[in-house]
């Protein structure tokens, strides 16, 4: 069985490493389509802020750290422990709850063969 993936990216989140635009992240979440996934987009978050460092350009780091510490833990949760109440966060609108205004989660269901 292969193990979900959980990507995160904000709408300002360039890449250090070339020139990719925020947009181009979500192309493995596009791409994939063997296991379940889970994308996560915080609005106005940097490639900082995932970094769990000051990001003076993140207007909103306080409530993105708070957003992507609650979505981490229900996902090793979920992967790690095999918790079931984990492992139905993402129909429960649990993070939803949380995003403020322009964020937003998704999850895709891997196509089984």
């Amino acid at each position: 069985m292969l193990m979900p993936v959980f990507h995160l990216m904000g709408t300002n989140d360039e890449s250090p490493l070339g020139d990719f635009a925020p947009e181009d992240r979500k192309i493995p979440f596009q791409m994939i389509n063997n296991q379940d996934q889970y994308l996560l987009v915080l609005d106005e978050a940097v490639y900082m802020t995932f970094a769990g460092r000051p990001a003076p350009s993140d207007p909103y780091l306080d409530q993105h750290h708070k957003v992507i510490k609650m979505a981490a833990v229900f996902y090793w949760k979920m992967v790690l422990e095999e918790d079931q109440q984990a492992q139905t966060w993402p129909q429960q609108g649990r993070i939803a709850e949380e995003l403020a205004t322009g964020d937003y989660f998704r999850f895709k269901a891997g196509q089984r063969k």
